[in-house]
C-alpha cells in the first residue's frame, strides 16, 4: 500500500515522501516536490510490485522466508541432532533480515550480500572481545541447489 507524507524540506519547500509496502517485498520510498507526481509514482510502483509477486508464481513461490523458517522450527528441527539453540539464534537473524521477502525473490546474490553483513558484524564483535571468529558463517558463496538433469548411477 502506498502512503504519502507531507513535510517541509531543509530549504523550506514542501516535499512529499511516498512509501510503498507490499507483503513479501522490502519497503520502497521516494521523495517528490509535487503531490501529483508522488501519487502517480506510488500507484504505479504498487501495481508493479504486485505484478512481480504474482507473475508465474505457484506453490512455494508465494511463501516468505519467515514462513519457511517458522515451519522448519515447528516441524523439522526436532528431527535433527544439532545444537537447537544455536540454530534458532541463526534462523532468528535471517528471519529478522529477510523474513518478509518471498522465497523466489531471495537469489544467491541477495544471500551473499546478507552473509557478508553477518560476517562483518561477527568480525567487529571479535575485534572488541565478542564472539569466537571460528563460529562465522561459511566463506563460500551461497547457491540454490537444483537437481541435475543427468541420471546418477
Amino acid at each position: 500500500m502506498a502512503t504519502i507524507n507531507e513535510s517541509i524540506g531543509k530549504d523550506g519547500t514542501t516535499v512529499y515522501r511516498v512509501r510503498v509496502r507490499v507483503k513479501g517485498r522490502p519497503l520502497e520510498s521516494r521523495t517528490f516536490s509535487r503531490k501529483t507526481d508522488a501519487k502517480k509514482w506510488g500507484q504505479q510502483r504498487e501495481v508493479e510490485l504486485h505484478r512481480e509477486n504474482d507473475f508465474g508464481s505457484v506453490g512455494a513461490a508465494h511463501k516468505t522466508l519467515a514462513e519457511l523458517i517458522d515451519r522448519y522450527l515447528k516441524v523439522e528441527i526436532s528431527k535433527r541432532n544439532t545444537n537447537h539453540k544455536m540454530v534458532e539464534t541463526c534462523l532468528a537473524w535471517w528471519r529478522a533480515e529477510l523474513g518478509d521477502r518471498k522465497l523466489r525473490n531471495i537469489t544467491p546474490s541477495v544471500l551473499a550480500e546478507y552473509r557478508d553483513r553477518l560476517l562483518q558484524a561477527n568480525h567487529k564483535q571479535h575485534q572488541f572481545g565478542g564472539k569466537n571468529p571460528k563460529r562465522r558463517a561459511p566463506q563460500r558463496s551461497f547457491a540454490i541447489w537444483q537437481p541435475s538433469p543427468m541420471p546418477t548411477q
